[in-house]
């Protein structure tokens, strides 16, 4: 485990650096009373969002903890096994939620982008569909048209605005120059936008 705490909290590294996370989580989450809502946040990680709970000493109501890779969900357990109403996975879940955050998450190239963003498409879709309350929100960050690589070298998908207005971004903001923050709210999403 050694390796991979170092990695991910390197500030070499954008996509899992803890002050570009808080600055994210700070944008994402004002006005919003966390401690009122159950939050999914799907693709996870090293569990950047509970460590930025912490610091502002507040827990949601329930948070659960989503990754594909395993070796993240073993991390983010091991480092909050003793806090309540926390819970990481690499399955998701069967309940509804008030909140799904996707931090970076539709951001990561593991195919050709074409491929990738119909996949991250159908996500969101499924997530809103399957995963969200009805007066629910998706909160999600994205990265933009001209970003196309991490600092670190790796293939990144970016948007246009008018692609996140597409998928039913409803709310969109300038994050950093690389990054927007963007929202979908369940009671006006449209599956035809996916």
């Amino acid at each position: 485990m050694n390796n991979l705490s170092n990695f991910y909290s390197s500030f070499d590294s954008s996509d899992y650096s803890q002050s570009s996370s808080n600055i994210r989580f700070k944008n994402i989450f004002e006005g919003i009373k966390i401690d009122e809502k159950s939050i999914l946040d799907y693709g996870c990680g090293p569990g950047n969002l509970v460590s930025w709970f912490k610091t502002q000493s507040i827990f949601p109501k329930y948070y659960f903890g989503y990754d594909l890779r395993r070796e993240t969900i073993e991390y983010a357990s091991h480092k909050f096994e003793c806090h309540q109403n926390l819970e990481f996975s690499d399955s998701l879940p069967k309940m509804k939620f008030d909140l799904i955050v996707l931090c970076g998450t539709i951001s990561y190239a593991f195919d050709d982008v074409s491929n990738c963003k119909f996949y991250y498409r159908n996500e969101i879709k499924n997530a809103i569909n399957n995963l969200l309350k009805p007066d629910g929100i998706l909160l999600a960050t994205a990265r933009k048209r001209g970003w196309e690589f991490s600092k670190s070298g790796h293939k990144m998908i970016t948007y246009t605005d008018v692609e996140l207005k597409d998928i039913g971004a409803s709310k969109l903001v300038d994050l950093f120059d690389h990054e927007f923050i963007f929202e979908i709210k369940k009671e006006s999403f449209n599956n035809d936008n996916s």
